[in-house]
């Protein structure tokens, strides 16, 4: 759950909160899987330890897509491939994820303080010139991905 996207294959198993069945307790997993469906949602999976299908935890948002097929993997590298070069900027990518995610010092939830919000956002629109440039120069933009 940790993950910035995730990804599962149909028919291919199950997830949920399943700790309570060992009589155990992991708040890390606890706090993203509130922020990702909800308190009320998040306590029901954490507390009954039910294992939910892939096709339910998509409805629910814990995983973001499921694919199908024998040719998974093949599926899973396309989807990744439009976040690099030469599709996307993967550097504008990892930036783009570093302003959405929550604070990194903890699982808190807690959004940022505008501030840092801002100081994340004025670093990203230094980092993609090359974006910037092609769009004012009305061409292409050329990602390298370094």
């Amino acid at each position: 759950m940790a993950c910035d996207i995730r990804i599962a294959k149909k028919n291919a198993g199950r997830t949920g909160l399943a700790e309570v069945n060992l009589a155990s307790f992991r708040y890390g997993r606890h706090a993203t899987s509130t922020r990702l469906v909800g308190k009320a949602r998040a306590i029901d999976l954490a507390a009954t330890g039910r294992m939910i299908a892939f096709e339910e935890a998509l409805e629910f948002g814990l995983i973001n897509d499921v694919f199908e097929g024998e040719d998974f993997f093949d599926q899973v590298l396309d989807y990744a491939r439009q976040f690099v070069a030469p599709n996307k900027p993967s550097k504008a990518v990892g930036l783009i994820k570093r302003a959405i995610r929550p604070d990194s010092r903890g699982a808190s939830g807690k959004v940022s303080p505008l501030s840092a919000s801002c100081w994340r956002r004025r670093l990203l629109v230094q980092m993609l010139a090359e974006g910037l440039s092609a769009y004012k120069d009305k061409r292409v933009a050329k990602f390298e991905g370094k």
